[in-house]
């Protein structure tokens, strides 16, 4: 890594606005912290699904996936 890139990129704030922007976002949805992912729909301020925070084994988040898709898969094969 190029420290002096590094340090010039944090320090001339180009990306401030899109990192509060994210930040704000992840608030108003209850993320508090990193990592954090969320299994389901984001909406404008609400999340439909689950949130998961913290670190979180590989094989909890492989169930959780597979539960949506079936979920998703269900709902499809319904509607037509």
């Amino acid at each position: 890594m190029d420290v002096n890139a590094f340090r010039e990129c944090v320090t001339s704030g180009k990306y401030e606005d899109k990192i509060k922007q994210g930040s704000d976002e992840a608030m108003s949805k209850g993320i508090r912290g990193t990592p954090a992912m969320i299994v389901g729909k984001s909406r404008s301020s609400t999340v439909e699904g689950e949130m998961m925070i913290g670190s979180v084994p590989y094989d909890a988040i492989d169930e959780k996936l597979r539960a949506l898709i079936s979920v998703m898969t269900a709902q499809q094969s319904r509607l037509q």
